[in-house]
């Protein structure tokens, strides 16, 4: 049987490095769910400049879609022998383009909306990915921290015990028990 000071030292020693490998855990979930977040706000940024791109096309369609329509009115005015340029032929252009550019705005307005969306969730991401580096580095600093408690207190612990004198077991064979117990 093992004396109570090795007993409290291998005690102090597993329960120390499972401390310390808790934390170390721990720390490794944290790091973990960083770069998750990271990657978060990767996709986030690249959704935001999709939309910026996709936004720029939608853009042009639409004022090709209004030339068009001012295009074909002038042609239709002119067919019927009207001055395009003059009257309720050119009040007509002019609401088509009017109407054109209401339409760009309130699409450009719509896709600001999403690309500030994008950002957000980016910077929410990369929010959440330092907060998770910071819970590592205190998981990690927790871990030796309560490590090294733990090894103190077992050196207390160990400090506490009644000193046994070293002559206690002189000229004593310790291969035969020094008494025998007798159950009845």
């Amino acid at each position: 049987m093992c004396d109570p000071v090795s007993l409290t030292i291998a005690a102090t020693a597993v329960t120390a490095a499972g401390t310390l490998t808790g934390g170390m855990a721990k720390a490794g979930q944290q790091r973990y769910a960083a770069q998750v977040a990271d990657q978060r706000a990767q996709i986030a940024s690249d959704q935001a400049k999709d939309a910026i791109t996709q936004g720029q096309l939608a853009d042009r369609d639409l004022q090709r879609k209004t030339a068009q329509q001012m295009g074909a009115q002038r042609v239709a005015a002119a067919a019927g022998g009207i001055d395009p340029g003059w009257g309720s032929a050119a009040q007509a252009s002019g609401d088509i383009a009017m109407l054109g550019q209401d339409a760009l705005d309130q699409q450009r307005h719509d896709r600001a909306n999403q690309v500030k969306g994008f950002d957000v969730q980016g910077w929410g991401s990369r929010s959440e990915a330092a907060a998770n580096r910071a819970a590592a580095n205190n998981s990690m600093l927790s871990a030796v921290f309560d490590t090294a408690g733990t090894v103190l207190g077992g050196a207390q612990k160990i400090a506490g015990m009644p000193k046994v004198p070293e002559d206690s077991f002189a000229g004593a064979d310790t291969s035969k028990p020094l008494r025998k117990i007798k159950w009845t």
